[in-house]
């Protein structure tokens, strides 16, 4: 953080990730994003594991993080939820094609296990 930093982020403190608690691969995440606060405002920051940040953002627009998640605990609520939901971790990129392939999968032996029939015959 630069000089003015102090002014405009108090520490959560932490070396692991709010919401999985890994000590790797730490990303610092705006309580407020950055987009929806005033400048000059103050803002928590947090620690997250990259997949957490990502996949945060991936789930919530800025609008509901800075409405839903302006504080840790708010945070780690909104992420309960979603896992309550069954929306937590979010799916990303490989993983939503790799289901995607799966439910074409099953659709395709679905349709082989019906019986046959010919349409169009009774002329």
């Amino acid at each position: 953080m630069g000089a003015g930093g102090a002014a405009e982020a108090e520490g959560w403190g932490g070396v692991m990730c709010l919401i999985c608690g890994t000590t790797e691969g730490l990303t610092k995440h705006h309580c407020v994003p950055k987009a929806r606060r005033s400048k000059g405002t103050h803002t928590v920051i947090v620690d997250l594991c990259g997949p957490c940040h990502t996949g945060i953002h991936a789930i919530w627009d800025t609008k509901t993080l800075a409405a839903e998640a302006d504080t840790p605990e708010r945070l780690v609520g909104l992420v309960d939820k979603a896992k309550e939901h069954g929306r937590w971790p979010p799916r990303l990129g490989s993983e939503k094609r790799a289901a995607k392939k799966e439910r074409k999968r099953k659709v395709r032996e679905w349709l082989r296990s019906l019986p046959r029939q010919t349409f169009g015959s009774g002329r």
